[in-house]
């Protein structure tokens, strides 16, 4: 009787390779290890260098403001060389006297002395003339100062008004000067126009003082500016150390000598342009 064989055969799942089984929660660990390592990296980094945080807010707002600055004195460079005006307008060269042959000058009680010098440019004004009533005062019959310079068309005009300063504002009378050069651009428009800041003073009052002849003039300044016409500092030529008119070109009483006026016209003459 044959014997039965017995063939045992091994099972496949014996013989396939084992399965890699992950752990969640080591890999969790692993990632807040890691995110661990990276903050107390940062908190050495910021203890190290106190400021650290501060510096990179710092560089922010400095790459913020840079630009503007820069651009503003850009703007301001250009407006410079494209008008070609400073202000006020610096000396230069002087040009002969017989500069003022195609010139007139539009002043009050403060220059009218100089009509008596031949060789001056002529002079449009009256004692009644003043900075606040320039557009409305009639000098003969019934012309305005603007009617006057209209008929005359010269080919530089001079302003210098300022003789109710302490009694009108100072507001009202810049306002009134620029009305004049406003008029007198619109009739004779290829006129150049140069307005005269005030002398100083010898005589203060409790009125009128170098303080607010000062701040008058810087509006002038600032006008002159603004509306795009020339400024002559006839000023700071006539001005001690102490502030106010200098003894050299005062007359006996506090008023401008001759050597005063001549200071002026010396000025005009160098700036021009």
């Amino acid at each position: 009787m044959e014997k039965k064989r017995t063939i045992q055969r091994k099972s496949a799942k014996k013989r396939s390779r084992p399965k890699v089984r992950f752990n969640i929660g080591i890999i969790l660990l692993i990632f807040f290890l890691s995110i661990a390592g990276c903050f107390t990296l940062y908190m050495i980094a910021a203890n190290v260098n106190g400021d650290f945080l501060d510096s990179e807010e710092d560089k922010v707002v400095i790459t913020e403001e840079q630009p503007s600055e820069t651009s503003a004195e850009t703007d301001k460079a250009q407006k410079t060389q494209s008008s070609g005006i400073s202000y006020p307008l610096s000396p230069s060269a002087p040009k002969d006297v017989s500069y003022f042959s195609d010139c007139c000058l539009v002043t009050d009680s403060t220059l009218l002395g100089m009509a008596a010098d031949t060789s001056f440019m002529e002079i449009i004004g009256s004692e009644q003339l003043n900075a606040v009533n320039c557009n409305t005062v009639q000098l003969s019959g019934t012309s305005t100062v603007c009617d006057t310079v209209k008929s005359k068309n010269p080919k530089n005009l001079y302003i210098m008004l300022g003789s109710d300063l302490g009694t009108s504002s100072e507001k009202d009378m810049i306002n009134g000067v620029s009305a004049l050069v406003n008029s007198v651009r619109t009739e004779c428009p290829d006129t150049k126009i140069y307005i005269m800041q005030l002398p100083p003073t010898g005589t203060e009052t409790a009125s009128v003082t170098n303080k607010l002849i000062d701040s008058y003039n810087q509006k002038l300044l600032s006008m002159s500016e603004t509306s795009g016409v020339y400024c002559v500092d006839t000023n700071i030529i006539l001005k001690s150390v102490e502030g106010g008119l200098s003894s050299e070109f005062s007359s006996e009483n506090g008023g401008l000598s001759d050597k005063g006026y001549t200071a002026i016209k010396d000025r005009i003459l160098s700036c021009t342009v």
